[in-house]
């Protein structure tokens, strides 16, 4: 451990000052600091999970805080922690410490629930497209199968892809083509990220030949991707045939393909014995996160994010502890009034 983190690990161990302004001297010091930080994202880490952890405990006070990240920071303008950049997560600290706003989070929706609006409301695409858009929301996570019409509508008026989405079928097999044209749908928007829905078992019980088949699939497509500069991830799927059902099998899957990152679904995690926080458990594989929240009287609703029982607030604010800065993509397949969940799902995570 550097002196650094031992000077922060001291203070963090003082007891904790309830209203702390920092001096004009130490803000300055804040603000040169966080000028001097890189703003690229960083990947989460089990090293920026650590570090979070280290700073969460709450034991010192906001100048004590500052005075010890800024001395730590590199000359590069990073953190390090473990060996790892921890950059926005130490930034975040800073902010905080200095009473600065946080910036907005970067919020996606699902090319279906634009559709649906569509469908619901009668009006064309791109009058749905424009209503989401209006919210706020900036980018757009593709299924495989969305018009090219519809995509470049999406895309002309300002939405990024932040993911492509495919179901490959690796439990019956490996359609190079399929896979190829996920990947090609990807590059060709600027965007970095395939989730797949691998496959499923033919019943409820694991197969553990076809968890082999269906990994190493998985792996096969992660390499081909990563060599077009593509991420490959997989998430939290709520239907007990899925070989990412509930955190068990989904830590295993993604023990089983090392680089192949991790898409939290808050909403998934919703089987007997399951707790919407047990994906905080992954938290340093997390790439992306689909926000879907549940009715407290159904584990298998929907409901707008923020409405319901899942504790939205407490997921994303740990994972932005940590440091993450990627996409949040809302959800809420299966509602009958899309537009009004996409709106006020919105609001919420703008915090109006």
């Amino acid at each position: 451990m550097t002196a650094a983190l031992v000077i922060a690990a001291a203070i963090v161990a003082q007891p904790l000052v309830d209203a702390d302004v920092l001096e004009p001297s130490v803000l300055n010091e804040v603000d040169h600091a966080l000028s001097r930080a890189p703003t690229n994202e960083v990947a989460l880490s089990a090293e920026s999970v650590a570090f979070a952890t280290l700073w969460a405990t709450n034991g010192a006070s906001a100048t004590d805080r500052a005075i010890a990240l800024v001395s730590s920071q590199r000359s590069d303008g990073r953190w390090l922690h473990g060996g790892k950049d921890v950059t926005p997560a130490a930034a975040r600290i800073l902010r905080r410490a200095a009473g600065y706003p946080e910036p907005p989070l970067r919020l996606s929706i699902f090319s279906n629930h634009i559709e649906d609006i569509a469908r619901q409301e009668r009006i064309p695409f791109s009058e749905a497209a424009a209503k989401v858009r209006a919210m706020g929301v900036e980018g757009i996570a593709v299924s495989y199968g969305l018009s090219a019409e519809n995509l470049a509508e999406a895309r002309r008026q300002g939405f990024a892809v932040s993911c492509v989405i495919g179901w490959p079928g690796f439990d019956r097999g490996y359609d190079e083509g399929l896979c190829s044209e996920f990947v090609s749908l990807a590059v060709s928007n600027g965007c970095r990220q395939v989730m797949l829905v691998p496959g499923f078992y033919p019943s409820e019980k694991e197969d553990p030949a076809l968890f082999a088949d269906m990994t190493g699939r998985t792996a096969r497509f992660a390499e081909m991707a990563a060599a077009r500069g593509v991420e490959t991830l997989v998430e939290d799927f709520d239907n007990a045939k899925s070989p990412t059902c509930g955190l068990a099998r989904t830590k295993a899957f993604l023990d089983a393909v090392p680089s192949a990152g991790f898409v939290y679904d808050t909403g998934n995690f919703n089987s007997p014995g399951e707790r919407p926080e047990n994906g905080l458990a992954l938290l340093a594989r997390v790439r992306h996160f689909h926000l879907k929240d549940r009715p407290k009287c159904d584990a298998r609703g929907f409901s707008a994010v923020g409405a319901g029982s899942v504790p939205i607030a407490k997921i994303v604010s740990r994972a932005l502890d940590a440091g993450y800065g990627g996409w949040f993509t809302i959800e809420h397949f299966g509602a009958t009034n899309m537009l009004e969940c996409a709106a006020s799902s919105a609001r919420y995570l703008r915090g109006e």
